[in-house]
């Protein structure tokens, strides 16, 4: 699977953070975000609807590719997906349950990354489910093992 990312320059495999749940985001802290090229709605798509050009905009950029057949990940297109993965509940939060993924977990069952489609987008966008993908905005690929980064084209600045 070819994937593209922006705003990062070059991809620096030492700077890559470990995978930890965030209690205050339906987002973890640490790993690589990016959207597969041929993606019908991914990062760039969403980034021109929302005028969203922070960190040198969609100028810095580069390209890599995922081996599938040799990395774990998880696939969410449906609501029924989302709710088969590992979930805790963060009692911090103002109001009375809030379910988050467990990506601690799921890095720890050896998944190398998490892939929500198009069609996961769409079953998963309601706020109400729990747990939900509340911020995942696009069609989007959460790499949380650095390892599966391959063959790495970079465009705009270096």
């Amino acid at each position: 699977m070819r994937c593209i990312t922006y705003g990062l320059g070059n991809f620096d495999p030492l700077k890559f953070r470990e995978i930890k749940n965030n209690i205050w985001n339906n987002k973890p802290t640490g790993g690589l975000w990016c959207s597969p090229v041929d993606s019908n709605f991914g990062w760039e798509d969403w980034c021109k609807t929302e005028e969203y050009y922070q960190n040198n905009g969609l100028k810095d950029k580069f390209e890599f590719d995922i081996d599938e057949r040799n990395s774990k990940i998880l696939k969410i297109d449906s609501y029924t997906d989302l709710q088969k993965i590992p979930s805790y509940v963060d009692n911090l939060m103002p109001w009375p349950l809030c379910i988050r993924l467990d990506f601690e977990t799921l890095k720890s069952q050896g998944y190398d990354a998490i892939y929500l489609t198009l069609q996961g987008l769409i079953e998963t966008k309601n706020p109400f489910h729990d747990p939900n993908l509340c911020g995942w905005d696009c069609e989007s690929i959460l790499i949380m093992n650095k390892d599966i980064i391959k063959n790495i084209i970079y465009y705009g600045e270096k």
